[in-house]
């Protein structure tokens, strides 16, 4: 029991719905979905949310610690997406390819700024806004990360392909991929894999939320000063990970 209960306090207890291959595991995520709201920290958002008015940043996601998996770095990967759709045949794109895993939905809130001149906003249960001083809004949007520890490294190097092949779009109207495929799909994994390009996080914690914004290396320091620039007392956490191809490009200023 005494493990037990270090693992308890230190935080590192495994968080995971199930195992991919699960007979309810389709369940347990649309419970998962139903069950998550759009994340707001007020104390977080007032550093982000004008790092985004001063185009510090073009977007950033607000996470709740409570919901990490805690799984092991070198077998783990974390997927992001919008669409529960996605996320339902994500998981049985990776059984019929044989694959298991035990899989984690962090639930996740992502902010960007939406101009004006692309029309009224609304709101619904899935996004909401916020109009700033030039007229332009800030949207944040419900979407989820999807955390997956593979039973060996192999399976997590082939996650790579299996997306490329399936849940990447390439052009209007492509065939045969996952609904909702992203032209730039985002996962990445805080261990090197072969294919992908190190990019940086950029990360604020207040309680058990936190507010974390992606960056090229060579911007990551502007970014960690204008978050200091906007509030000096804030504590600026960036390290670097691993994320697939497309959405390095995105970060590049790349739209495919």
């Amino acid at each position: 029991m005494l493990i037990g209960q270090t693992l308890s306090v230190q935080g590192l207890y495994k968080h995971f719905l199930g195992y991919a291959s699960d007979a309810d595991i389709y369940a347990k995520l649309q419970d998962a979905f139903a069950q998550s709201d759009i994340i707001q920290s007020p104390e977080l958002q007032a550093v982000v949310d004008a790092a985004l008015e001063r185009n510090i940043v073009t977007g950033y996601n607000l996470k709740d610690s409570r919901y990490e998996a805690n799984f092991i770095d070198r077998l783990s990967l974390v997927y992001g997406h919008s669409d529960l759709k996605h996320a339902i045949q994500l998981i049985g794109l990776l059984r019929s390819e044989g694959i298991d895993a035990k899989v984690q939905f962090e639930p996740k809130t992502s902010a960007f700024i939406y101009l004006k001149e692309w029309g009224e906003p609304g709101e619904s249960d899935l996004y909401t806004v916020k109009q700033i001083a030039n007229g332009n809004y800030i949207e944040y949007a419900k979407e989820y990360d999807l955390a997956f520890e593979f039973a060996n490294a192999g399976d997590k190097q082939r996650f790579d392909g299996i997306v490329a092949a399936y849940a990447k779009k390439n052009e209007d109207g492509q065939q045969g991929l996952l609904y909702g495929s992203w032209w730039q799909p985002l996962y990445y994994s805080l261990t090197e894999l072969p294919g992908y390009r190190k990019i940086t996080n950029n990360k604020i914690a207040y309680g058990h939320y936190y507010a974390q914004s992606f960056s090229l290396q060579s911007s990551s320091q502007a970014v960690a000063a204008g978050f200091r620039e906007i509030d000096p007392s804030v504590t600026v956490a960036s390290y670097d990970f691993w994320t697939d191809v497309p959405f390095f490009n995105y970060l590049n200023g790349e739209s495919k």
